[in-house]
């Protein structure tokens, strides 16, 4: 099922119909209460907060996806929060998940665009948190006897993504992000990074007020590279903004596609940007890389 089949709708609980409201609370019991043997409150007073938004995927008249926002006011944590995470389970497996928290991600942006977003997520699923740049923000605890790490995704408002020219202070900067990350990180020859390609490519600088934090490149043929992001911006969407700028550049430009070698580990991540990948799994600076494009036919 693609996300376009389904209906979205993100209401407080005033706005909700008693229809609306019965299949809510009977998905999140049917999955937090039955399937997960978890016998407690669901239903937690924060429902009814005037902060809070009820966000649904519709197939026709049926729920099969939600998750409950709740605005930084009424959040004990001091942020958004994105909870009571649940697709039905007969519709499993066809990617619901991922559209629902990115639209979940994408309310919390509308409604408070200054506001990280916090999520406190069931262990077995940092993984799923970690694909869309949540970074861990604390140490596991039990809640209701099940496992749970408080995720975190930063707020993108004092980011800036710049398409800067490869001279002066944009090539100082550049060189320090990459140095920081493939250099002394990833223990990468700086030989190897500096390929003499980067005068004749587009580059991407994303800043936080004033300081470099990420980076990334692309040549004229649509080749993507060189995507680094200082240690302590991870987890934050900055490597998606670096991207998503570079893909913008390029339909600006108008390349048929763009693709990179991506190291392995961040293979989900572009899968998530749209790319797929082609060709078979091989080594680049004694890491292994994967081949993937996004076509824009």
């Amino acid at each position: 099922m693609h996300s376009q089949e389904l209906r979205w709708s993100c209401q407080r609980f005033c706005e909700l119909s008693p229809e609306e409201l019965y299949q809510i609370l009977a998905l999140r019991s049917q999955v937090f209460v039955v399937e997960q043997q978890c016998a407690y409150l669901d239903p937690d007073g924060q429902d009814r907060l005037s902060g809070t938004y009820h966000l649904c995927g519709w197939q026709g008249e049926t729920l099969v996806g939600y998750l409950r926002l709740l605005a930084p006011v009424s959040a004990e944590y001091n942020q958004a929060m994105i909870g009571r995470v649940v697709v039905s389970p007969a519709q499993r497996g066809q990617g619901i998940a991922h559209h629902l928290l990115e639209r979940g991600v994408a309310e919390c942006r509308r409604l408070w665009p200054s506001s990280n977003i916090g999520a406190h997520a069931q262990s077995y699923l940092e993984d799923f948190y970690l694909q869309h740049e949540f970074r861990v923000a604390g140490e596991e605890e039990l809640e209701d006897g099940i496992p749970h790490k408080m995720m975190l995704l930063c707020s993108q408002g004092q980011l800036e993504a710049r398409v800067v020219d490869f001279s002066g202070q944009n090539a100082e900067a550049i060189a320090y992000v990459r140095e920081q990350v493939f250099t002394l990180e990833q223990g990468i020859d700086a030989a190897i990074d500096l390929d003499g390609l980067d005068p004749a490519s587009t580059q991407v600088l994303v800043y936080e007020g004033e300081t470099p934090v990420a980076t990334g490149r692309m040549q004229s043929d649509g080749h993507i590279g060189r995507i680094a992001v200082l240690k302590a911006h991870r987890g934050s969407g900055v490597g998606r903004l670096v991207v998503e700028t570079l893909i913008e550049s390029a339909r600006l430009q108008q390349l048929p596609r763009v693709y990179l070698g991506a190291q392995c580990h961040a293979i989900d991540f572009y899968q998530q940007l749209g790319f797929k990948a082609y060709g078979s799994e091989f080594e680049e600076a004694g890491l292994p890389h994967q081949m993937m494009e996004l076509n824009f036919d």
